[in-house]
């Protein structure tokens, strides 16, 4: 799950069921056949969330190691989850029959990341199974030295 304060929707839908719902303002999610709500962002999680995709997507668009997604659906084992930023490597990446990228995710990202507010913990994120889960704090005195490490880390794992 994303967010620890996300509340619980009681459920007894199916995954198939529950991906027929139309989207709702905030998310839903769907774990361990439970359907959760995400909270509502706000402003420091907008601009981190804003931001740090971007910054990710100019290392990795470029080199086409990697892309930066936000609030993407993904659904895989058992889940579907929308995650604050999604990245996948390149290769990873789902094509259409067109060539393009693909509506429907159906796979794990390689890199989770959520920002959580100062009042939230990260306690269902950590069941993920992403290859690597980030948690940003939204306080903008931390971030730039997170995004500058993130940047770093992201350019030499990739090469």
């Amino acid at each position: 799950m994303s967010l620890s304060t996300s509340t619980q929707l009681s459920s007894n839908l199916s995954l198939a069921e529950f991906l027929k719902l139309p989207e709702t303002k905030p998310t839903r999610e769907y774990i361990d056949d439970k359907i959760y709500q995400k909270s509502m962002p706000q402003g420091k999680h907008s601009i981190i969330q804003t931001e740090l995709p971007s910054a990710i997507n100019q290392v990795g668009k470029s080199r086409k190691l990697a892309l930066a997604l936000t609030e993407l659906r993904c659904t895989f084992a058992g889940r579907s989850l929308v995650p604050d930023i999604s990245v996948f490597e390149w290769s990873r990446i789902p094509i259409d029959a067109d060539g393009e990228i693909a509506n429907r995710f159906e796979s794990f990202p390689d890199w989770t990341i959520e920002i959580l507010s100062p009042d939230q913990f990260p306690n269902r994120v950590t069941s993920s199974p992403t290859k690597s889960k980030i948690m940003v704090g939204a306080s903008p005195n931390h971030f730039e030295d997170f995004l500058v490490v993130l940047l770093q880390d992201f350019a030499t794992c990739l090469d």
